[in-house]
């Protein structure tokens, strides 16, 4: 329904060296978000690289910024890129690109300028001086490395990547400050300032998270895999619980006033198989997301023989999870339902594994609804392997139902 999703990233929130233009293709307005990444350049010809965008046009504004803004990249590496591989040749988008490179520049070069600040404190004489710089560039290098994985790791999915960006910031200004009132302050209480930096950037993240819906009407968390945003709305003039992973459509939807109904049409779809199959006693769900057809399942509205059933929920992210349970009511502790935090393909080629040649599959219904970014079914779930593994994986009497992301006509049936 968004064409333009497909040209923007899936942060939930604005992140540095990035910005937003409104282009034109043929007769059709398109939202693209140019990105930039400005980083100090090691070589002696600083590198150009520009996907999406004419490179000599890249040439000429890195020129105009220092010209008449005064910001240099002479030393600096300048990538830019269009997302989605759109081409653009429209003036319009010197505006976007210069945005997005100042952006980044600026954090890049303060940032840039602690370690030959650093070493310039720490020389004292000639004859020390190699020793000094090489021991603070091994320090700074063990400090990118272990900072490239701790953020992209633990701090973003502890915290959320704008929490992190706020600590990470705190943090600067409090190193700064040791190194200032290093002479009047002992290093127990500089310790104890970085400790409450941290402790307040948690904090922060904390009351984020408590005060949703209270203050404001979405919630940004970044999980292990992906940006989630929740945000509450209406939907055919009744209130709604929806879960975003990606710009332009939501994943999942929940009724506040009945959390167990199907919000969406497509999800009633899913009643063929409890229809035609009433005497079902196992079930598998391929994607988990707000969890809306487990709890349809378990709730009782699905035309089942019986209530004594089995639900095996197959989820890539266990924060998504979290937020299901948090705040569309998923019954994770459900007798009947088991959760595997697993890629899809891999539980279905073990446990089509496990079935003895021969004979048929444990489960009477495989429900699928998964799909990647962009709302695509991800290629390795929709190869033949995986399709024989899932036929593997059903009994005599079972049934297969996937939604395949698509319509019967129109755009979306392209």
């Amino acid at each position: 329904s968004n064409p333009s999703a497909i040209f923007l990233s899936r942060h939930g929130e604005p992140v540095p060296g990035s910005c937003v233009l409104v282009t034109q293709e043929g007769t059709r307005p398109l939202l693209v978000e140019i990105q930039a990444l400005v980083d100090s350049s090691h070589a002696p010809s600083p590198r150009r690289l520009s996907v999406g965008l004419e490179q000599n046009r890249l040439a000429m504004l890195l020129a105009v910024l220092h010209r008449h803004a005064g910001i240099a990249c002479f030393d600096q590496d300048v990538f830019v890129n269009a997302v989605g591989g759109v081409k653009i040749s429209e003036p319009a988008a010197d505006h976007a690109v210069l945005a997005a490179i100042v952006l980044f520049a600026l954090p890049s070069m303060l940032c840039g300028m602690v370690s030959p600040y650093a070493v310039r404190l720490a020389i004292t004489d000639n004859a020390t001086a190699g020793s000094v710089i090489g021991r603070l560039n091994a320090i700074s290098t063990i400090g990118s490395i272990v900072g490239t994985f701790l953020g992209g790791f633990v701090l973003i999915s502890w915290f959320g990547s704008m929490e992190t960006t706020l600590g990470v910031s705190a943090f600067l200004l409090a190193a700064a400050a040791m190194v200032r009132l290093r002479p009047i302050l002992s290093k127990a209480a500089l310790g104890l300032c970085l400790l409450l930096t941290l402790f307040c950037t948690w904090s922060y993240s904390q009351y984020h998270k408590e005060t949703f819906l209270a203050e404001k009407d979405s919630l940004t968390v970044d999980t292990l895999y992906s940006s989630v945003r929740v945000a509450s709305g209406m939907l055919e003039g009744r209130p709604v619980r929806l879960l975003f992973t990606d710009p332009g459509s939501c994943q999942s939807g929940s009724f506040e006033d009945d959390p167990n109904e199907l919000a969406f049409a497509y999800t009633k779809l899913y009643a063929l198989g409890t229809t035609m199959n009433p005497q079902a006693k196992r079930i598998l769900m391929l994607g988990g997301g707000g969890y809306s057809v487990p709890k349809w399942l378990l709730a009782g509205h699905t035309g089942l023989a019986s209530p004594d059933f089995s639900l095996d929920v197959v989820e890539l992210d266990p924060g998504i999870t979290v937020l299901a349970q948090q705040y569309f009511g998923a019954p994770a502790n459900d007798p009947r339902m088991r959760i595997i935090h697993e890629d899809a393909r891999t539980f279905v080629n073990r446990a089509a594994s496990e079935v003895p040649a021969g004979s048929a599959g444990p489960y009477n219904l495989i429900f699928a609804d998964i799909f990647n970014s962009y709302y695509n079914v991800p290629f390795h779930v929709g190869t033949v392997e995986a399709a024989r593994n899932i036929r593997a994986l059903l009994a005599e009497d079972g049934m297969y139902i996937m939604n395949i992301i698509t319509a019967i006509n129109g755009d979306n049936g392209r």
